[in-house]
């Protein structure tokens, strides 16, 4: 018993090790990436930020006033 449950931890252990080692490597770099991209496009395109926020209030507020209305 003790020898199979050895054996059915070892891979899990092992996934575990490789996920650890190729992570933090990766999205260092991509998160870097795409903060310096996502800061050019804001400072790029400031008013197609600003007329996307506004779309996703009026969507929001649509939202709240429709559940208002469903509770009535």
């Amino acid at each position: 018993m003790a020898v199979l449950s050895h054996t059915r931890r070892f891979p899990s252990q092992e996934l575990e090790e490789k996920e650890y080692h190729c992570f933090p490597q990766i999205p260092l770099n991509l998160c870097f990436f795409l903060v310096i991209f996502g800061s050019l496009i804001v400072m790029c395109h400031a008013e197609i930020t600003r007329l996307f926020i506004f779309t996703i209030l009026m969507i929001g507020k649509g939202f709240v006033f429709w559940v208002f209305v469903q509770m009535l």
